[in-house]
């Protein structure tokens, strides 16, 4: 099963049948699913969620499926109001895409899916703003935000019950059975509760290698603990709280900027669809970051009004150097936003404008 290569490229995680096992016991404990449960399996399942979270967990439960051959919005609310679909679980992406659909079809409002107890939501960061319009759209609903790695067999942690108003709101959950959860520095040595580090895990759903590349087997130390190449930390009562790709942290000057934590706040400004941070280089402060925003397509946005109303709510090394408005985000093969493309994206554009400022 190869990863979605978000920082890099791509590699094939070799998941056992014990992995996966593991990962649907865990699935079935934290969500409460049973054979009377109903979903709709509308991602590949030559990805982890897909495989996973969802064909394998509903086979092995007795529960039923609702194929689509794609993703489609429209049908997927369809299907969700016709079939009393009782489990939906994807991608911030195909959340994004559900919400956009309602809007356009105005055929949903509150109280139209009785059946939907739970949306479990993996494969990405769940920002406050996608949050907020699920409960719009789904007020009854739970919300459930998963965090896991294709190198975990989809779950690493599992929000329990509702993220909505929860005191925990901002977590990606507690660990699952029989998944231990340790936060390092950058000399591998343990943190304590509430500092920022290196996530590492340990498990029964952690796989042991990558295909065809000896020289690629997981970063694992000696007794077996896998480095994620995130970063995030550990409350007192063993809540994990993700920041960002250790890869995506921008360091501007020396000063830290999460790019998930600008995405976040950025994603509840009024006609912003979607948002992606990256950091770009500054011969000043060595990376600066440049946010890229799809508009809605109903709110007139521009980068002074939207920079105005950030320095209210982040200190100022945190201000994007640059927002750029773009139809759309690249993805990688498995629908996550590629921010390789993006930096590539971005290194072009500078890159030209350097070009025509010389001429």
């Amino acid at each position: 099963m190869f990863t979605s290569g978000t920082t890099g490229e791509p590699k094939g995680a070799i998941i056992t049948h014990n992995n996966l096992l593991c990962a649907i016991d865990a699935y079935t404990q934290k969500l409460n699913l049973t054979a009377a449960d109903s979903t709709i399996l509308a991602v590949p399942i030559y990805h982890i969620t897909g495989l996973s979270a969802l064909l394998a967990l509903f086979i092995s439960l007795g529960a039923s499926i609702w194929l689509q051959h794609r993703f489609n919005a429209p049908q997927v609310i369809t299907t969700l109001r016709e079939q009393n679909i009782t489990f939906l679980h994807g991608s911030p992406t195909i959340f994004i895409l559900l919400c956009q659909a309602a809007r356009e079809q105005s055929a949903s409002h509150p109280g139209d899916f009785p059946a939907l107890r739970t949306i479990a939501c993996g494969a990405g960061h769940l920002s406050d703003g996608l949050i907020k319009e699920l409960k719009t759209l789904f007020p009854h609903t739970a919300i459930q935000p998963i965090y896991g790695l294709t190198e975990t067999t989809s779950p690493a942690t599992i929000f329990p019950g509702d993220v909505w108003g929860s005191d925990k709101c901002g977590s990606s959950g507690q660990a699952i059975p029989g998944l231990a959860i340790t936060i390092r520095n950058d000399r591998q040595q343990p943190l304590p509760a509430g500092q920022i580090g290196h996530i590492w895990l340990k498990g029964d759903v952690v796989i042991r290698e990558y295909w065809q590349h000896s020289e690629r087997r997981p970063s694992c130390d000696a007794q077996g603990w896998f480095c994620t190449g995130d970063l995030g930390y550990l409350d007192d009562e063993g809540w994990l709280y993700i920041k960002d790709r250790s890869k995506d942290m921008i360091n501007r000057g020396g000063e830290k900027i999460y790019s998930l934590e600008l995405e976040n706040i950025l994603s509840t400004y009024r006609g912003v669809r979607e948002v992606a941070v990256i950091p770009t280089p500054s011969p000043v402060y060595g990376e600066e970051p440049v946010a890229f925003i799809v508009p809605d397509g109903q709110h007139h946005l521009t980068s002074e009004e939207i920079l105005d109303w950030l320095k209210v709510k982040i200190a100022r090394f945190k201000l994007p150097a640059r927002i750029i408005f773009t139809r759309a985000l690249p993805r990688t093969h498995n629908g996550k936003v590629s921010k390789q493309q993006l930096k590539t994206r971005l290194a072009e554009s500078i890159i030209t404008l350097s070009t025509e400022d010389k001429k």
